[in-house]
């Protein structure tokens, strides 16, 4: 995804392109910079590599950065060193579904699902809102469409509005939302709901909800057990 969009604005607004950063050694992104003739700057892990890429940033002037499909979570002194901060891609309706799969929450919670392009600060997905797309959840619907979708939809409102953003155009940021609204998710929290114990019982839906939230192939599905033995299980919902 991040390559994906790189690649894009690289092709569209070429100008705008000062420096390129990555989280770890990629050689795609760094063969890029050298085709763009930017500099290609990799944080590798510690504070002292944030710190020194801040620096770095600041004596470059950087207006705006983009944190397109960013791994981790930015230092305060990173969203500092450019001019008005950074913009960052969440593939949800935020406030809701911050934090970790959303696309699974939109299912077993039934939170509103989207996807968002929202300011950063020091709290995750918590920044004022740039632009929002909301998508619909149907029953044929599972884990994985939904996050197809989010892929797609977030690199289609990235570049629709990119335009407004590369002008520096913030009359379109909304109020913050804060903490106490919407939903926040842990990894641990999607492994915790999606443990189905044999003698509970389930409303049809919230059951069928949980096995479709769960269905992503190459991942994962809810499991179960007896008699020593794990299982995993998935769904496939069709129109008759």
């Amino acid at each position: 995804m991040g390559m994906r969009l790189m690649r894009w604005v690289a092709e569209n607004h070429e100008a705008d392109i000062s420096v390129i950063v990555s989280f770890e050694d990629q050689h795609e992104l760094e063969s890029l910079a050298k085709t763009l003739r930017v500099p290609y700057l990799c944080l590798g892990s510690g504070e002292s590599s944030e710190i020194e890429l801040s620096n770095k940033l600041r004596l470059m002037e950087i207006d705006i950065g983009y944190l397109l499909w960013w791994p981790k979570i930015v230092s305060s002194s990173l969203i500092n060193a450019t001019k008005f901060g950074f913009l960052n891609l969440h593939p949800s309706f935020l406030p809701n579904g911050r934090g970790k799969n959303p696309n699974f929450w939109a299912i077993v919670s039934g939170e509103q699902f989207g996807v968002t392009i929202h300011w950063v600060d020091k709290k995750i997905d918590n920044g004022p809102v740039f632009a929002q797309k909301m998508i619909d959840v149907s029953w044929f619907d599972n884990g994985k469409t939904l996050y197809e979708k989010s892929l797609q939809e977030l690199f289609l409102l990235f570049t629709e509005t990119y335009g407004t953003i590369s002008k520096l155009e913030f009359s379109q940021v909304t109020k913050n939302y804060g903490l106490v609204n919407g939903s926040y998710h842990n990894e641990i929290n999607m492994t915790t709901a999606s443990q189905i114990v044999l003698d509970q019982k389930y409303i049809a839906r919230d059951l069928l909800n949980l096995l479709r939230a769960r269905t992503f192939e190459g991942k994962p599905g809810c499991t179960f057990s007896e008699n020593g033995q794990r299982y995993s299980v998935r769904i496939e919902i069709t129109e008759v």
